[in-house]
């Protein structure tokens, strides 16, 4: 597997290599925790007036605190990029129990 860290320091200096979100994506578990990974997954990255969006699909029951834990799951993603690159994170539900099995 990919190591998220070694693909945020290439992206951060400048070199070719997976795209930020990909990163997100797949290296979702270690940026939030198994907690968070269990009930949510990134879902999409969008721009909104120039800010970077970071769409993060919850289970519904869930989605309350998730949404409480927003600039704390913010701050660990632009952490692991290393710098910030996502404004926000917006929350959407998901119709799944569980997110990951």
């Amino acid at each position: 597997m990919y190591s998220f860290s070694s693909a945020a320091e290439e992206l951060v200096h400048g070199k070719k290599s997976q795209p930020i979100y990909m990163c997100v994506f797949n290296n979702w578990v270690e940026i939030v925790g198994e907690r968070f990974a269990l009930i949510s997954k990134p879902h999409s990255v969008y721009k909104q007036n120039k800010e970077k969006i970071l769409k993060v699909e919850v289970v519904r029951e869930m989605a309350l605190e998730v949404q409480h834990e927003s600039a704390a799951i913010l701050d660990a993603v632009n952490n692991a990029i290393g710098r910030k690159y996502f404004s926000r994170v917006k929350i959407t539900v998901s119709s799944q129990e569980k997110i990951i099995d």
